[in-house]
Protein backbone atom coordinates (compact mmCIF):
# COMPACT_ATOMS: atom_id res chain seq x y z
CA UNK A 1 0.00 0.00 0.00
CA UNK A 2 1.28 3.19 -0.44
CA UNK A 3 -0.05 6.98 -0.27
CA UNK A 4 0.37 9.64 -2.48
CA UNK A 5 3.77 10.67 -3.11
CA UNK A 6 4.81 13.99 -1.04
CA UNK A 7 8.46 15.87 -1.30
CA UNK A 8 10.21 16.85 0.77
CA UNK A 9 13.79 17.68 2.35
CA UNK A 10 15.76 14.49 3.64
CA UNK A 11 18.98 14.66 5.17
CA UNK A 12 21.77 13.71 7.69
CA UNK A 13 21.05 14.48 11.09
CA UNK A 14 25.26 14.90 11.46
CA UNK A 15 25.39 17.34 8.79
CA UNK A 16 23.40 21.29 7.87
CA UNK A 17 20.11 21.35 7.26
CA UNK A 18 21.23 22.83 3.71
CA UNK A 19 23.09 19.80 2.82
CA UNK A 20 19.75 17.90 2.45
CA UNK A 21 17.70 16.72 -0.57
CA UNK A 22 14.74 16.65 -2.13
CA UNK A 23 12.91 13.02 -2.10
CA UNK A 24 9.13 11.44 -2.35
CA UNK A 25 7.94 10.33 0.83
CA UNK A 26 5.67 7.71 0.02
CA UNK A 27 3.67 5.95 3.13
CA UNK A 28 3.73 1.89 2.58
CA UNK A 29 2.57 -1.13 4.94
CA UNK A 30 2.92 -4.85 4.65
CA UNK A 31 4.76 -6.82 1.65
CA UNK A 32 4.51 -3.17 -0.33
CA UNK A 33 8.05 -4.06 -2.03
CA UNK A 34 7.22 -7.77 -2.14
CA UNK A 35 3.93 -7.27 -4.03
CA UNK A 36 5.83 -4.71 -6.47
CA UNK A 37 9.01 -6.65 -7.24
CA UNK A 38 11.36 -4.33 -5.29
CA UNK A 39 14.62 -5.66 -4.19
CA UNK A 40 16.00 -5.44 -0.55
CA UNK A 41 19.54 -4.57 -0.93
CA UNK A 42 20.58 -3.81 2.63
CA UNK A 43 18.68 -4.47 5.84
CA UNK A 44 15.50 -5.37 6.07
CA UNK A 45 11.98 -4.10 4.73
CA UNK A 46 8.71 -2.92 7.68
CA UNK A 47 7.84 -6.20 10.15
CA UNK A 48 4.63 -6.14 11.89
CA UNK A 49 6.35 -5.28 15.33
CA UNK A 50 7.48 -1.78 13.66
CA UNK A 51 5.65 0.59 15.63
CA UNK A 52 5.22 4.33 15.41
CA UNK A 53 8.26 5.19 17.87
CA UNK A 54 10.94 5.15 16.97
CA UNK A 55 10.11 6.51 13.37
CA UNK A 56 12.10 4.15 11.14
CA UNK A 57 12.42 4.70 7.37
CA UNK A 58 13.25 2.41 4.29
CA UNK A 59 15.08 4.52 1.86
CA UNK A 60 16.19 3.68 -2.07
CA UNK A 61 19.57 3.31 -3.60
CA UNK A 62 19.36 6.44 -5.19
CA UNK A 63 19.42 8.40 -1.64
CA UNK A 64 21.54 6.24 -0.20
CA UNK A 65 24.10 7.30 -2.82
CA UNK A 66 23.68 10.75 -2.69
CA UNK A 67 23.10 10.99 0.85
CA UNK A 68 26.14 8.41 2.16
CA UNK A 69 28.45 7.07 -0.85
CA UNK A 70 30.41 4.23 0.13
CA UNK A 71 28.62 4.31 4.11
CA UNK A 72 26.30 1.91 5.13
CA UNK A 73 23.29 4.15 6.04
CA UNK A 74 21.64 1.23 8.08
CA UNK A 75 21.14 2.20 11.43
CA UNK A 76 21.78 6.07 10.90
CA UNK A 77 19.15 8.66 11.56
CA UNK A 78 17.69 10.87 8.87
CA UNK A 79 16.15 14.24 9.27
CA UNK A 80 12.75 14.59 7.60
CA UNK A 81 10.54 16.92 7.86
CA UNK A 82 8.44 16.69 11.23
CA UNK A 83 11.75 15.04 12.94
CA UNK A 84 13.98 12.01 12.72
CA UNK A 85 14.38 8.39 11.75
CA UNK A 86 16.60 5.49 11.77
CA UNK A 87 16.98 4.01 8.23
CA UNK A 88 16.49 0.32 8.44
CA UNK A 89 16.88 -0.79 4.66
CA UNK A 90 18.03 0.30 1.22
CA UNK A 91 15.97 -0.88 -1.51
CA UNK A 92 16.96 -1.11 -5.33
CA UNK A 93 15.61 2.15 -7.47
CA UNK A 94 12.49 1.96 -9.70
CA UNK A 95 10.93 4.83 -12.38
CA UNK A 96 8.05 6.34 -10.84
CA UNK A 97 7.15 8.00 -13.78
CA UNK A 98 6.53 7.13 -17.65
CA UNK A 99 9.66 8.99 -18.34
CA UNK A 100 11.17 6.47 -16.00
CA UNK A 101 12.33 8.57 -13.34
CA UNK A 102 14.31 7.18 -10.30
CA UNK A 103 13.91 10.10 -7.39
CA UNK A 104 15.60 10.60 -3.39
CA UNK A 105 12.88 8.07 -1.87
CA UNK A 106 11.98 7.74 1.66
CA UNK A 107 9.46 5.02 2.41
CA UNK A 108 7.20 5.41 5.72
CA UNK A 109 5.50 2.93 7.44
CA UNK A 110 1.53 3.29 7.70
CA UNK A 111 0.87 2.27 10.99
CA UNK A 112 3.33 5.67 11.86
CA UNK A 113 0.90 7.75 10.11
CA UNK A 114 -2.47 6.44 11.01
CA UNK A 115 -3.96 9.17 12.59
CA UNK A 116 -2.84 11.27 9.48
CA UNK A 117 -5.85 10.97 6.89
CA UNK A 118 -4.78 13.79 4.73
CA UNK A 119 -4.09 11.88 1.68
CA UNK A 120 -5.00 9.08 -0.42
CA UNK A 121 -3.99 5.55 -0.47
CA UNK A 122 -3.24 2.97 -3.53
CA UNK A 123 -3.50 -1.09 -2.14
CA UNK A 124 -1.00 -2.60 -4.44
CA UNK A 125 -2.34 -6.29 -4.87
CA UNK A 126 -0.33 -8.73 -7.22
CA UNK A 127 -2.36 -11.79 -8.07
CA UNK A 128 -3.32 -14.44 -11.20
CA UNK A 129 -6.83 -13.97 -9.95
CA UNK A 130 -9.33 -11.15 -11.33
CA UNK A 131 -10.17 -7.76 -9.82
CA UNK A 132 -13.53 -8.76 -8.94
CA UNK A 133 -12.54 -11.92 -7.30
CA UNK A 134 -10.39 -10.36 -5.02
CA UNK A 135 -12.60 -7.29 -3.65
CA UNK A 136 -14.06 -9.08 -0.60
CA UNK A 137 -9.95 -10.34 0.52
CA UNK A 138 -9.12 -7.08 -0.29
CA UNK A 139 -11.76 -5.53 2.24
CA UNK A 140 -10.69 -7.70 4.88
CA UNK A 141 -6.80 -7.11 4.69
CA UNK A 142 -7.78 -3.57 4.52
CA UNK A 143 -9.60 -3.40 7.63
CA UNK A 144 -6.96 -5.74 9.45
CA UNK A 145 -4.19 -3.47 8.64
CA UNK A 146 -6.24 -0.05 9.66
CA UNK A 147 -10.59 -0.32 10.20
CA UNK A 148 -11.11 3.13 9.54
CA UNK A 149 -9.74 2.22 5.27
CA UNK A 150 -12.49 2.13 2.86
CA UNK A 151 -12.01 0.04 -0.52
CA UNK A 152 -12.92 2.44 -3.58
CA UNK A 153 -12.15 2.55 -7.52
CA UNK A 154 -10.61 -1.35 -7.64
CA UNK A 155 -9.34 -1.78 -10.76
CA UNK A 156 -5.81 -3.71 -12.08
Amino acid sequence: MTGTYHTWNAGRTDRAPAESVSADRPVVEGRFFGALGIRVLRGRTFMPQDGTTPRQVIINERLARTLYANEDPIGRRLRVSGGEAEIIGVVADVAVSARAATPAIVYHLHRQFAANRNWGLTEVVSSDRPVAALINDIRRELRAIDPALVLYQPRS
